[in-house]
């Protein structure tokens, strides 16, 4: 995928299969799944906060509103 649009499309297909899975599987999956998802943010954390770091300085630089920054 070399593009952002086709990309999102993927991401957004895939979710939407994944929802309609889990909407059908145990409590004990459900489970399963949302402590596994858990535990990849947190071994991501410091990548993420580095992205968001640089999304900042970047919204920063461009000069985004105070309410845009702070969705970032």
């Amino acid at each position: 995928m070399d593009d952002i649009a086709s990309l999102m499309a993927d991401i957004g297909a895939r979710a939407k299969a994944a929802a309609a899975d889990l909407a059908c599987a145990p409590a004990a999956a459900r489970r399963a799944a949302l402590e596994a998802a858990a535990d990849a943010v947190a071994a991501a954390e410091a990548g993420i906060i580095a992205a968001n770091a640089e999304d900042l300085a970047y919204g920063r630089d461009k000069g985004l509103s105070p309410a845009m920054m702070d969705r970032l």
